[in-house]
């Protein structure tokens, strides 16, 4: 009977969009923080990426022919970050220079050559460590990673979890390299933004 009520609680939060300070405690004995404070971070209902300024850059690359998949842009408020390898340094300068026709502040977290396949297990673990990470709020951040390198890209409106996240994924093992990008902002700044989509 509590799995069922924790799971249609659970299901209702999620469907609503929204998550008042609440603390649920399972069978198992761990739990899960969802904040209303960490709500508010990155925009609406949990949301810090800019999904248009992602496909407006997106689009810029596929027309110019830049065929690297294993570069991706991940767009934070208004900043476009690029990561994962291009398959030559050549081709990265391209992709940055396109980036810059679309914004004037890049930010740049990629290798010049290809260092491996997206590595999704990795990355999974990560966000699963970062899940059950009680001082973090794991939904405001994006994951990926490359053979034993890891990238994590997100808001947060505190240093403490910023010095938190990146402690958490520097010493796990299987990570040799770790490359972030966190901007840390307050509170009301993060309630007055809005993405347009």
């Amino acid at each position: 009977m509590r799995i069922f009520l924790l799971s249609a609680l659970m299901f209702s939060l999620l469907l609503s969009g929204c998550a008042p300070a609440l603390i649920i405690s399972s069978v198992a004995g761990t739990g899960m923080y969802l904040g209303y404070q960490h709500s508010k971070v990155g925009g609406i209902q949990f949301r810090f990426k800019n999904f248009y300024l992602e496909s407006t850059i997106q689009s810029v690359w596929a027309e110019a022919k830049l065929d690297e998949p294993f570069l991706d842009i991940v767009g934070v408020y208004g900043t476009p970050v690029i990561i994962g390898a291009a398959t030559s340094k050549e081709n990265l300068e391209k992709a940055k220079a396109l980036v810059f026709m679309k914004s004037d502040n890049v930010q740049c977290l990629a290798d010049g050559m290809k260092i491996g396949e997206w590595n999704r297990d990795l990355a999974l673990k990560v966000r699963v460590k970062l899940m059950f990470n009680f001082n973090v709020s794991a939904r405001n951040y994006y994951v990926a990673a490359m053979k034993n390198q890891v990238w994590v890209v997100g808001v947060t409106n505190s240093q403490e979890e910023k010095r938190e996240v990146i402690q958490a994924v520097r010493s796990m093992d299987g990570v040799e390299v770790f490359r972030h990008y966190i901007v840390v902002v307050n509170e009301s700044c993060a309630d007055g933004y809005v993405i347009r989509e």
